[in-house]
């Protein structure tokens, strides 16, 4: 068997001593739900923690597509994913 201790239970300031970490205290990363939507009508992109019932832009009843980005290669979670906005899709400000 090996040596090795796995920590469970752990709070920043924990991790941060460990790590040997100086002044910069080792921070969680916020964890949050909001998604980047795409409006299957006019191609809105815009961000909401769940679908509407409307389209913010057309006002229509529309389906809509997830097109978060969830890959380093465009960004992560804050970021559209550009593999999976289509044409007539438009970014939020635009």
């Amino acid at each position: 068997m090996g040596g090795a201790i796995i920590i469970v239970d752990e709070t920043s300031e924990q991790r941060n001593v460990r790590l040997g970490g100086g002044d910069v205290p080792v921070r969680d990363e916020e964890v949050t739900n909001v998604t980047k939507w795409s409006c299957s009508q006019c191609g809105f992109v815009f961000d909401d923690e769940t679908v509407p019932d409307r389209c913010p832009s057309c006002k229509e009843p529309c389906t809509f597509r997830d097109v978060t980005c969830y890959v380093p290669e465009c960004g992560g979670p804050d970021n559209i994913d550009p593999r999976l906005v289509g044409k007539g899709d438009k970014p939020i400000n635009d």
